[in-house]
């Protein structure tokens, strides 16, 4: 019987330490011959501590050391004794205990009613804790018996046992299934380890726990007996610690002081000996010693009083800010960027490496994406201790599209997913067309096994036809690429035997040997390598190269788990997404120079130089007690089962989290960091954590050790205390932002500071080129213009009055548009501007049906208007050459509902023009107007849609008539400004186009019913199509319906015969009519000329109510802001002052 020694002492003491100086004299005084040497550490320490042991005190090498934890102990020693089956995967275990929910339905007493799918986890986690106790069927049979017939103990209380009875019962024969549970590794190991030849007369330390489970205890005391000697670190603080149990239950080591007594009493129980214990204290260790402020706060929190008071006051505030700071941030953003200009800090001016520090959470919750971005975004090697979900990956994506593209008959989201998975062999320029093309054209079912011919010409381009469209797609290719994707696919609907028309099921068996032929037959294998290749990040490799293994595996299991289950392609869909879901990979952290992250509980973090603690918040520092849903607190209370704890502990719950907390704080030796934030990303407000309290009792300074760091850039920039990422173009662009066209910002106070600053920067030449660059955006006003004769090569010679809008609207704008032709990637299905060119096309065909009739097309009936819109419509499609555009059954809703509308339309424009003396007399036409700048010719281009006529005399009066889809308004302050050029443009193109003529007006009618915002269709027509514009008042009477004597268009007269309009129809004399046509024409050239010269500068219009920049795509690359251009402002003229000078010139 060997012996057991305790290693005691409070963290930062050199527990770890020594525990490694014992093993490495071990092995180097014997490292291939003698007894096993086992260290003994939790799961998720074992990489680190296999790592530091490899390289520690130069050891050359050696066999005989092993670093396992319990699990990986019990594993060991079963694989080496007995054949064992494949250990079971979380989810296999839950899929099984769904299987004997289901099963025991009927039996069950008091979860008969509840969801497998609802409880099978919280069952399995009760079952594991009871297991752990050593607790099992047997064990709850003989429980049941003492408290059956008990009046005290409530009657729930009893059937929920009995129905764990039962459960944990059918549960024990899953061996039988050829899977083996893990948790009952412990159990087998204690009972094989008289046959472990090497465990014998070992060497066994145990570093790192706190505390173990009841399996834990009796394997440790098991392995105890074996060996000859066993060395156990404990955190506690050994001059605090009673003779015979826990001095004080509340102190902050009690769950650690516990354990020691537990360990105590079960060694003297089983006649081990008790070696002095070897205690450390501060003064011995190698870790935080000279750091004379984490020692003391140490100090201070195992105690809660100034441990030393002199010490405490002898700290200078330097000294404090140096070692420890606490940092009050804005949000978890914020926060994370404070962090990261704080690490740099450590890393730049202290010489840290990035491995001495470490980023410590108690939950990854909100912190996860910003630190990845941020981390990444400033160049700071990290790794993130957290396990990768399996479910996120290519991998899982394609296999779950292409069962679901196979179930629904290869329907159009799910050959999407399919497509966009990225391990398809087709290139994945093919695959970005093909994904368009078959949301242009809504492609699956069937057609998805024919070559498509389905084009999209003729139906896209602006309403003014100023270019005509070209084929989209490249048909060949797409045709070989859609071969190259439904091939494997088709092949797996083969393998299934797939039949449409009846309901079917499947062997579990048959279903995955056709997903492995899958993924066999699109060489997933290589598509994963090449992935792995391309990702520089060490982390995603890894998670490549183990993906594939892992869902195999999950394969492998479902097999065994679900043998000769028969389900449909629905259930096995949805049993692969469970089981993805459930599923996750971890990450080993390569042995480069970077920053630890990770949360407190799952992390080992080591001993390191500085630690940074983010998310210092009440309800995280402590995270709250988590309820059990299965046994209440009371029934743990009233079990009073041994080594199962009761979880409503409150007081328990938060003495763990404390000691965490302490963790937490004591793993840094030089620089200790602490914040929190005062908002969430969603903006509530949150408060410090509790414990925030103690740090300020300790520091003696309050409330204002915290330091308030504000969100905006230069104001921390400006604190010295402020950490922040400072790079070159960060620091350059700050600078600079601070300086407007007039030169520095007098308000702030600190012109000298930028200024010197922004000297500095540009005289040094890593950041002159980036100084130069921000000055050129923010310092000249943004009048940007191209070099002589380069706009002649960039725009085309057919301009349109949306081209000379865009113009007037914003000089860059209208660059990006035309002269870079950037566009906007379009979204494929049936669009506004489809429709739009459908209606256009439709009413040209309508009318022209119309006025064929004759004069008595005025009093044409409605039912013939309907029949007339409808035969436009099929006539409109069927010219379309997209043939399947509207065969799917939203598409044909959309067309529908548009030949209502247009029905509508066309009756309220007879009923508007009908009664006049216009008639529709010419559609569509197109015009080319030459304008010449510097010798060269420009054509102005358009197409009118519709001409209305009447002839006075021997002069042709003529009404512009265009239609609009959507928002349509016409203003004479924005035609000021060149905002609004079309509609007068397009009365001018046509008294140009016919000689004698008079401009009588021209007006945007709506194609579309503008319906009342309470859903209601009682309006009258006028009101459902409003129109707007400009009207000759002189030329009213032409309007004029001769019966009733009204007006249409909204058109009233006064009573001293006046005409007016409330709506948003313009009524001026003929005089200026002619005055702002020929205003237009001289707005047209100057935009021309102003064009050719090659003007893009960043000035959008703006009118005082509304800028232009909201709705502008191209914010991203002007970067406009109002504190360093300026907006290209109207003079303040209202629509009378404007016809005032109108009438004037």
């Amino acid at each position: 019987m060997g012996q057991l020694r305790f290693i005691l002492g409070r963290a930062g003491t050199g527990k770890r330490t020594y525990c490694l100086d014992l093993i490495a004299r071990e092995l180097k005084a014997s490292p291939l011959a003698g007894p096993a040497v086992v260290l003994l550490v939790p799961e998720q320490a074992t990489f680190q501590m296999s790592r530091a042991l490899a390289g520690w005190q130069d050891l050359q090498g050696f066999t005989r050391a092993k670093v396992l934890s319990f699990k990986r102990l019990a594993q060991l020693a079963v694989s080496e004794t007995t054949e064992t089956s494949r250990p079971m995967l979380g989810i296999s275990r839950k899929l099984l205990m769904g299987q004997i929910l289901a099963g025991l339905k009927d039996d069950l007493r008091f979860w008969n009613n509840t969801p497998a799918d609802q409880i099978a986890d919280s069952i399995l986690s009760l079952l594991d804790e009871l297991q752990q106790a050593r607790l099992g069927a047997k064990e709850l049979e003989s429980i049941y018996e003492k408290i059956r017939n008990d009046a005290t103990t409530p009657l729930a209380l009893r059937d929920k046992l009995m129905d764990l009875i039962k459960l944990s019962t059918e549960y024990e024969r899953i061996g039988a299934v050829g899977l083996d549970d893990p948790g009952t590794y412990l159990a087998k190991y204690r009972e094989l380890i008289s046959k472990i030849d090497w465990l014998r007369d070992c060497l066994l330390v145990v570093n790192g726990f706190s505390g173990f489970t009841g399996q834990e205890y009796a394997a440790l005391l098991a392995t105890m007996a074996a060996a000859k000697e066993t060395c156990i670190s404990l955190t506690l603080d050994p001059d605090q610690l009673g003779k015979e149990s826990p001095a004080d239950e509340n102190t902050m080591f009690a769950p650690a002081e516990q354990t020691y007594f537990r360990l105590l009493e079960l060694a003297n129980a089983a006649g081990i000996k008790i070696a002095e214990p070897i205690i450390l204290r501060h003064d011995d260790s190698r870790r935080i010693h000279p750091n004379k402020t984490l020692i003391t706060l140490e100090r201070y929190l195992v105690a809660g009083t100034p441990a030393n008071k002199a010490d405490r006051l002898t700290i200078s505030r330097d000294e404090l800010d140096s070692d420890l700071m606490v940092v009050s941030a804005d949000n978890p953003s914020h926060e994370i960027d404070l962090a990261a200009g704080k690490i740099f800090q450590l890393v730049r001016e202290r010489k840290f490496q990035y491995r001495q520090i470490s980023v410590i959470l108690r939950r990854l919750d909100g912190y996860e994406h910003p630190l990845r971005y941020i981390f990444d975004h400033y160049g700071i090697p990290y790794f993130l201790d957290v396990r990768r979900p399996v479910s996120q990956h290519p991998l899982t994506r394609l296999i779950l599209s292409a069962v679901n593209a196979v179930e629904n008959n290869y329907r159009l989201n799910d050959m999407l997913r399919y497509l966009k998975a990225g391990l398809v062999p087709t290139p994945e320029l093919i695959c970005d067309r093909i994904e368009n093309y078959i949301l242009a054209h809504h492609i699956e079912g069937e057609r998805w096994n024919k070559d498509w011919k389905y084009r999209i010409e003729g139906i896209r381009g602006s309403e003014e036809g100023e270019e005509k469209v070209t084929p989209l797609f490249d048909l060949p290719a797409i045709n070989r690429g859609r071969e190259e994707l439904i091939k494997p696919l088709k092949k797996l609907e083969t393998f299934w035997q797939i039949d449409r028309a009846t309901t079917q099921e499947f062997s579990i068996e048959v279903l995955l040997e056709g997903i492995t032929g899958l993924i066999k037959e699109l060489n997933v294998s290589a598509a994963l390598t090449k992935m792995a290749q391309k990702d520089t990040a060490d982390q995603t490799q890894q998670i490549h190269q183990q993906i594939l293994n892992v869902v195999m595996e999950i394969f492998d299991q479902l097999r065994i788990t679900l043998a000769g289950r028969m389900v449909s392609l629905e259930e096995f869909s949805s049993t692969l997404t469970e089981c993805f879901a459930e599923s996750t990979v971890g990450v080993i952290p390569s042995n480069v120079d970077q920053v630890l992250i990770g949360t407190i509980d799952r992390t080992r973090h080591p001993s390191v130089r500085a630690s940074l603690i983010l998310g210092f918040n009440e309800s995280v520092w402590p995270a709250p007690p988590v309820d059990d849903v299965v046994l209440t607190d009371q029934d743990r209370e009233q079990l009073a089962w041994p080594d199962l704890a009761v979880k409503g502990d409150i007081d328990e719950h938060f003495l763990k989290e404390q000691y965490l907390t302490y963790i937490a704080m004591t793993r840094p030796s030089d620089f200790l960091w602490i914040s929190h934030c005062r908002k969430d990303s969603s903006g509530n407000t949150l408060s410090p954590s509790r414990y925030l309290r103690r740090i300020e009792e300790f520091t003696g300074l309050g409330a204002i050790l915290t330091h308030k760091v504000p969100a905006d850039d230069a104001a921390m920039v400006l604190d010295p205390k402020t950490p922040i990422p400072i790079t070159p173009k960060r620091i350059a662009g700050l600078a600079m932002t601070q300086i407007g066209p007039e030169g520095f910002d007098a308000v702030n106070g600190h012109g000298p500071f930028w200024t010197g600053l922004s000297a500095h920067l540009y005289q040094r030449p890593q950041t002159t080129e980036i100084v130069r660059q921000y000055a050129d955006g923010l310092c000249d006003g943004n009048n940007a213009q191209l070099e002589p004769g380069l706009a002649d090569k960039i725009y085309r010679d057919h301009i349109s009055f949306s081209q000379l809008e865009s113009f007037y609207r914003c000089p860059f704008q209208h660059f990006c548009r035309y002269g870079l032709r950037l566009e906007i990637p379009q979204r494929f299905e049936l669009e506004p501007m489809d429709l739009g060119s459908l209606r256009h096309r439709v009413m040209k065909l309508a009318w022209q049906q119309v006025v064929a009739i004759g004069e008595d097309w005025r009093h044409i009936e409605q039912k013939q208007i309907a029949a007339i819109v409808e035969t436009a419509v099929e006539q409109a499609a069927s010219e379309i050459k997209d043939e399947q555009l509207f065969q799917n059954a939203r598409n044909q809703y959309i067309l529908k509902q548009t030949e209502m509308e247009l029905t509508l339309a066309l009756e309220e424009q007879i009923r508007t023009i009908g009664p006049g003396r216009f008639s529709p007399s010419e559609f569509e036409i197109e015009f080319d107007i030459d304008i010449v700048v510097n010798n060269k010719h420009y054509h102005l281009v358009g197409r009118i849609d519709r001409l209305d006529m009447a002839s006075v005399g021997d002069k042709l009066r003529i009404m512009v008539v265009d239609y609009k889809s959507g928002q349509m308004s016409f203003k004479l302050t924005e035609w000021r400004e060149g905002t609004q050029l079309q509609l007068p443009g397009y009365l001018l193109a046509a008294t140009t186009l016919h000689e004698n003529s008079t401009a009588s007006g021209g007006v945007y009618v709506s194609l579309r019913p503008k319906w009342p915002a309470n859903g209601g269709r009682e309006e009258t027509s006028s009101r459902l199509f409003p129109a707007a514009g400009l009207v000759n008042r002189d030329e009213l009477d032409l309007l004029m319906n001769s019966e009733t004597g009204e007006y249409p268009y909204g058109i009233k007269i006064k009573k001293d015969g006046t005409p007016y309009s409330r709506g948003p129809i313009t009524i001026v004399s003929a005089i200026t009519v002619e005055n702002i046509l020929k205003e237009t024409r001289t707005k047209i050239d100057l935009a021309v000329q102003a064009i050719a010269q090659g003007n893009i500068s960043i000035h959008p219009f703006y009118d005082g109510g509304k800028s232009v920049c909201p709705l502008c795509e191209m914010g991203g690359i002007c970067r406009f802001t109002t504190r360093h251009n300026h907006y290209r402002n109207p003079r303040n003229l209202s629509k009378e002052g404007i016809l005032a000078e109108l009438e004037e010139l």
